[in-house]
């Protein structure tokens, strides 16, 4: 189903239900899954979240995604290292501990790989104070331990993420 948006954008909506609604330009889906296409979607700040905890991922999307963020996942680093590779996200949130490549695999590779070098949290359930120096010695801009508030979670995303801020377009310039 395709709706306009307040700013003319067209807003795919893939629905199991009728129940969508469109807000300030932007599409609120109640149990469906929603694709956003256009400028709308390119002035979204970007999340990748990987974690292998499907769902420590599915909570900190959905929190993210109400507070206005593009949200991409993972289940593994080798994954996540694709998608960040693909997608140049803004902000990547990786667990220390995942199969296939580490957080810190994906940590070093992000900071390496990508020119704009996103901000990168590290997150983990592991308490040794020599995993937060080697995050920070790789880049980590934020280290936070599982389990972890919330609001200090927000936190730190807004800090390093903040909404509302311009977005760069691919060219560099600033929409």
């Amino acid at each position: 189903m395709r709706h306009p948006s307040a700013a003319g954008v067209a807003v795919i909506v893939q629905s199991r239900q009728e129940r969508d609604t469109i807000v300030h330009g932007h599409v609120r889906v109640n149990e469906t899954h929603t694709t956003i296409v256009g400028a709308e979607r390119d002035m979204m700040k970007t999340i990748l979240i990987i974690d292998d905890d499907r769902d420590i991922v599915h909570g900190l999307k959905a929190v993210l995604e109400s507070k206005g963020y593009r949200v991409l996942t993972a289940h593994d680093g080798a994954a996540g290292l694709s998608v960040a590779e693909a997608e140049h996200p803004d902000l990547v949130i990786v667990d220390m501990m995942m199969p296939k490549k580490s957080g810190f695999l994906v940590l070093e590779g992000v900071k390496s790989k990508d020119a704009e070098k996103p901000k990168v949290i590290m997150m983990t359930a592991n308490e040794g104070s020599r995993h937060r120096a080697y995050a920070e010695m790789l880049g980590a801009d934020d280290y936070l331990r599982k389990p972890f508030a919330m609001d200090k979670f927000l936190a730190s995303v807004q800090t390093l993420c903040p909404v509302g801020e311009k977005v760069s377009s691919s060219d560099g310039s600033s929409l």
